[in-house]
């Protein structure tokens, strides 16, 4: 299981990991399901769907999926399947997929490679069913954060310098969309200063656009309020078991810092901070 959080492991990234997969396993042995996204569909389309990603005819149904995919493991010798989109559509029948995929792992340990990529939903299917859970058996690593070679490469094509590249990590904290915004403000702009660069991403549309549905509701925006007041929130655990600093932590709002005290949980970065005191001072911010 590889766990990200909002606006990370995009179709770069997917596209990236699944050609890294075909050069070690061969096209031929590399899948890719995405599962469908209405609410509405059936079991019959959702199965459908996958399967013909997967290349299997005549397939409309969760055990005939089974079936066809243990097949093919069978007739490969050993495959690679990357599960992206995995937490939209229906969650029973997510629920079933996933149960698919341990059974499948299971039978043919060591001949299926499975890689599923999701968020929240993805992290309470293997933390929340204790031995019952559809994924407790899987191993879990995080998306790693950005460093300063991965800025570089994105900085490139603006022309900016190894010292612009630094600033605009530190001040972004290494969320994506902020990231952006300010390589892009940089290169507009090389004499902004550390300040005017963290006060222009407070107020980036992006940003916004992820706050506002937390502060919508009032209790919720009540106890983010409280939670403004400085950068570090709480110690850092494998699961968060606050309901409202697990929503922040996958909408990518806050993130684990490590320091001589432990691992903690913080804003991302002071912009988010600033923001959301922004946004939570608004008095019309709910209509």
């Amino acid at each position: 299981m590889l766990l990200t959080q909002a606006h990370i492991g995009q179709p770069p990234e997917r596209e990236a990991m699944l050609a890294e997969a075909q050069r070690r396993f061969g096209a031929e042995s590399v899948l890719h399901l995405q599962p469908p996204y209405s609410l509405n569909a059936d079991a019959s389309s959702y199965f459908t769907a996958l399967a013909q990603q997967c290349g299997f005819e005549g397939v409309d149904s969760d055990y005939g999926f089974e079936m066809a995919l243990a097949r093919r493991i069978q007739a490969r010798g050993k495959l690679f399947c990357l599960v992206s989109r995995f937490e939209q559509g229906d969650p029973a029948l997510r629920n079933v997929l996933a149960g698919i995929l341990r059974s499948l792992s299971e039978m043919h340990s060591g001949k299926l490679v499975l890689l599923i990529c999701g968020g929240r939903a993805l992290s309470d299917l293997k933390y929340q069913g204790g031995d019952l859970s559809l994924l407790n058996i899987a191993t879990s690593e995080d998306w790693p954060e950005a460093t300063l070679a991965d800025v570089q490469v994105l900085a490139e094509r603006r022309g900016l310098k190894q010292v612009d590249c630094t600033r605009a990590l530190r001040s972004a904290g290494g969320h994506p969309l902020l990231l952006d915004a300010a390589l892009s403000a940089l290169a507009q702009s090389p004499q902004t200063s550390d300040v005017e660069l963290v006060e222009s991403l407070a107020i980036s549309t992006p940003l916004w656009q992820g706050i506002l549905p937390l502060l919508a509701n009032a209790a919720t925006r009540e106890a983010i309020i409280k939670r403004l007041a400085g950068a570090r929130l709480a110690p850092a655990q494998p699961y968060i078991l606050d309901p409202l600093l697990r929503s922040l932590y996958w909408a990518n709002l806050i993130a684990v810092r490590r320091s001589n005290d432990g691992a903690w949980l913080e804003w991302r970065c002071e912009a988010i901070r600033r923001a959301g005191l922004l946004l939570a001072g608004n008095a019309d911010i709910s209509s």
